[in-house]
């Protein structure tokens, strides 16, 4: 079950739970709301302009206290949204960041399982894009983050502004996983759909590869459907997708493949049944 969380959260894989991110906030962050960082290198202003001196450079992940809203409802760089007065948490540094670069959901955890935490944020890109970066601790530079971009999620009502993010546990799914998912907004013409998301590195001195490992889906636009469940092999690095589907005028289809992790990714093995209902 999904809960809403008001506040930001940083999450661990000891305690995976969901977040919600709205594409821009229809109202402004609270004073003293949590947020965190979601780009690297990211300019911390002296005011709320892309034009004024820069204060200091802020780190993927740097949490960050709401101060006060600067300036409402202008663009920046092609998009809307508001200027807010920040403190920096850990060093009290005040400055002025634009809330396209916030985001409510960080989470901490071995993803690739060498014996390091990284530090993931879950974001809204330009565009209604939805985007996974990790900082790998220990390098600097473009080489250290990593980045995955899952594109747009669309319904009949244009691209979706909703979307939840967690993480998966070993013991759930095999290896960890980042996890993003699209609530569909209307029970016609509508669906939802949920990334996992893999991080490997070849060693501890290199950054890794965000990969989608699989995706589930759910959509329907009546009499026509779409279904795709997964149920998780967590000891074998595997996992079943049972696919359904109907076109309003055939027999229910359902077909049942197996998908080996592999590289990060869960690959399918030969269909092992594939029949009307």
């Amino acid at each position: 079950m999904l809960l809403p969380l008001l506040l930001a959260t940083t999450l661990t894989a000891a305690e995976p739970q969901d977040i919600q991110l709205d594409y821009l906030p229809p109202q402004a962050w609270a004073v003293g709301t949590q947020l965190f960082v979601a780009g690297h290198k990211v300019n911390l202003r002296a005011a709320a302009s892309a034009e004024a001196p820069v204060v200091t450079e802020l780190e993927l992940g740097t949490p960050v206290t709401i101060k006060a809203l600067l300036a409402d409802d202008v663009e920046v760089a092609g998009r809307r949204g508001r200027w807010y007065a920040v403190e920096i948490q850990g060093t009290g540094q005040q400055g002025a960041l634009f809330g396209g670069v916030l985001t409510p959901a960080r989470i901490e955890a071995d993803l690739d399982q060498d014996g390091v935490v990284e530090v993931a944020v879950l974001t809204w890109g330009w565009d209604y894009h939805k985007v996974i970066r990790i900082h790998e601790p220990g390098l600097e530079g473009p080489a250290a983050v990593a980045q995955l971009d899952l594109g747009q999620s669309n319904d009949i009502d244009g691209p979706m502004e909703q979307m939840w993010a967690g993480i998966t546990t070993a013991a759930d799914t095999g290896i960890p996983m980042l996890k993003l998912h699209t609530p569909g907004r209307e029970m016609c013409g509508s669906g939802s759909a949920t990334h996992y998301v893999s991080y490997l590195s070849p060693d501890k001195a290199s950054k890794g590869v965000l990969r989608e490992a699989i995706r589930e889906h759910h959509w329907s636009d009546a009499p026509v459907y779409d279904h795709i469940e997964l149920s998780f092999e967590p000891a074998a690095m595997a996992v079943t997708a049972r696919h359904t589907s109907y076109n309003g005028e055939d027999d229910e289809q359902i077909t049942v493949t197996r998908h080996v992790l592999k590289d990060g990714v869960f690959e399918a093995e030969a269909p092992t049944g594939t029949h009307p209902n």
